[in-house]
């Protein structure tokens, strides 16, 4: 039996398929009461002046980069690093937003950022020099020196509608019911709010599209929850080791036989 347009009543259910659109880098919370970070915008690479031998982390980096600034001459002499003298000058050094952690000495010649906690995933960083730093040549900032670095960016993996991982390539996507609890998987914890004014599941040319309620996985905020000593020390220093899994549940059932898209912006 069929309908009447054709298709069989046991497969008139649902497909989907995904358009991604993820711009920008942004800050991201590590909790969900985390006050909002302040956004930085990217900066060209700039030119080093001939008294700084080298920075780091620059474009892309490593949640664990450690963030450093190598001078040619030293800013300190070896016998002032154990005074008061050394909190002076790291004053001149500054990171927004800002990170747990100080800034130290690693040698006379090198200031390093030592993070309470790895550098949060899908971030770009701003790391000031202030104008006035010198070193003991009498080379001197007349303004500030400043570059940015960021974080691997939003990554959405294990989305409705695509296909498995094993799964052999051109294999048909199994359709879902027209009540369907949608899940996927991010790389960093996202702001329930944010993810809601950007995500929308539409069919056709409908502009309007099905009204989603969106929620992190109870069970696995549950566990997070109950169970928080049996982090590992690796995931309470670097929270981005895990994943987020997030479930989307339409407002409404859905039509059948229909191909319906999630899109996120």
């Amino acid at each position: 039996m069929k309908s009447s347009n054709g298709i069989k009543p046991w497969f008139v259910l649902l497909a989907l398929c995904v358009a991604l659109a993820i711009k920008g880098c942004s800050v991201a919370n590590i909790t969900p009461t985390a006050n909002p970070q302040p956004s930085v915008a990217a900066l060209a690479a700039p030119k080093l002046p001939d008294w700084i031998e080298q920075i780091s982390p620059t474009g892309e980096a490593a949640t664990t980069a450690q963030i450093r600034i190598r001078f040619k001459e030293p800013l300190l002499p070896v016998e002032s690093l154990e005074s008061k003298e050394p909190q002076d000058v790291l004053k001149q050094f500054e990171l927004v937003p800002p990170l747990p952690g100080q800034w130290r000495f690693l040698t006379p010649r090198m200031v390093g950022f030592q993070g309470d906690r790895a550098i949060p995933k899908a971030t770009r960083i701003k790391v000031t020099l202030k104008a006035g730093l010198a070193d003991l040549r009498q080379h001197r900032l007349e303004q500030d020196f400043a570059w940015t670095f960021n974080t691997e960016p939003i990554k959405l993996t294990a989305l409705p509608g695509t296909p498995a991982a094993g799964t052999a390539q051109g294999e048909a996507v199994e359709p879902l019911d027209v009540k369907p609890v949608l899940k996927f998987t991010s790389n960093v914890e996202l702001d329930l709010t944010s993810l809601k004014e950007h995500v929308q599941l539409a069919s056709g040319n409908d502009k309007n599209g099905v009204g989603l309620n969106v929620a992190l996985e109870r069970s696995e905020e549950k566990a997070r929850d109950q169970y928080p000593e049996e982090k590992a020390p690796t995931e309470q220093f670097d929270p981005s080791v895990r994943d987020w899994f997030y479930t989307l549940e339409p407002q409404q059932p859905l039509a059948k036989a229909t191909r319906y898209r999630l899109e996120i912006t």
